[in-house]
């Protein structure tokens, strides 16, 4: 599965855009950011799957706006324009630590029953 999503890179950025430069920066970031995406998506997922409403909701603002965009901007200030795409795996990590703390409680009421 890794090896057909190393070569779909490069085209699929290229659907969008064809400007080298570009490409390269896309097929870049599109390799950071696959790093995390999977684990957050699986725990906004379980809440999701036994009816828990705001969690996956404060989650998502929390991935997306909340720690994405300031994680960006502090990332391009102290490194560049290379550094941005790691802001989506860290804003990942981080939510995922609050969907961990989230899902403990959870967990435990499911054991009980």
């Amino acid at each position: 599965m890794y090896k057909i999503a190393v070569h779909l890179r490069n085209p699929l950025v290229r659907a969008f855009i064809n400007d080298a430069e570009t490409v390269q920066y896309g097929s870049m970031f599109q390799r950071i950011i696959c790093i995390t995406g999977p684990f957050t998506t699986v725990i906004i997922s379980i809440f999701q799957s036994v009816g828990q409403k705001g969690k996956p909701l404060v989650l998502s603002m929390l991935r997306k706006g909340g720690l994405d965009v300031p994680f960006m901007f502090l990332l391009d200030s102290l490194a560049g324009a290379d550094a941005i795409a790691w802001a989506t795996p860290i804003a990942d990590c981080g939510a995922m630590l609050v969907g961990i703390l989230l899902f403990v409680p959870l967990w435990r009421k499911m054991g009980k029953e």
